[in-house]
């Protein structure tokens, strides 16, 4: 909704407006920019720094990490499942997604971003410890992109299902945009880009659905 006003400048009227009963959920999109540049300089030097501890203290050390990185980067193992890694690692996100839902708005985007940044670092690690550019065992990407998608989103069964399968979509078939991220062969931040994308497209979908107060007819 729309307000109209005057106010007085230098003797001059002059109309001003301003936006309200716009819900909070879009006002991530103005900060946008620098959400995406910070992203990027936070996951490059915590990489860097774990690089550098593992190789300067001692083999031991560097094998812990390398062993941490398997495992987040895998989901803990669920990603050695023979078939439908991708679609395991997404269906494992529905109940973090649950839990996490019971923060507020500020701290499931937080935690939505450390999710990132973790998810960048540990498929890099992986990506080079295995000598593999996009390994199909690193699921922590489907994960993350997930709870991108559900950002304040109602959990319910239509957007947990929606967006489980728009995402799955989009992630499987990587129509434009999400194709012009899949980057093979650029470790960690190649390895989340497209997901990341394809939670973001995902969230669009449904935040419109959601702002539009449209409810399906069985809930």
């Amino acid at each position: 909704m729309v307000n109209g006003g005057m106010r007085e400048e230098r003797g001059r009227s002059k109309p001003s407006f301003r936006i309200t009963g716009v819900r909070p959920a879009f006002r991530w999109m103005s900060d946008a920019p620098f959400c995406i540049e910070a992203f990027k300089i936070s996951s490059s030097v915590i990489a860097s720094l774990m690089l550098q501890r593992s190789s300067n203290s001692g083999k031991t050390k560097g094998y812990f990490l390398v062993w941490l990185a398997r495992q987040l980067a895998t989901v803990f193992g669920l990603g050695y499942v023979p078939k439908a890694s991708g679609t395991w690692g997404t269906l494992a996100a529905i109940p973090m997604v649950y839990g996490a839902q019971k923060l507020g708005h500020l701290e499931f985007l937080i935690l939505v971003f450390f999710g990132a940044v973790v998810g960048v670092v540990t498929a890099d690690l992986y990506c080079k410890s295995s000598s593999s550019g996009d390994p199909r065992e690193v699921i922590i990407d489907e994960v993350v992109g997930y709870f991108v998608a559900m950002t304040w989103l109602p959990f319910n069964a239509f957007y947990v299902i929606g967006t489980f399968l728009v995402f799955r979509f989009f992630d499987i078939l990587k129509p434009p945009p999400v194709s012009f991220f899949d980057l093979k062969n650029r470790g960690g931040m190649g390895v989340m880009a497209d997901d990341l994308v394809a939670g973001i497209l995902t969230n669009l979908i449904f935040q419109w659905i959601f702002q539009s107060g449209w409810t399906p007819p069985w809930t």
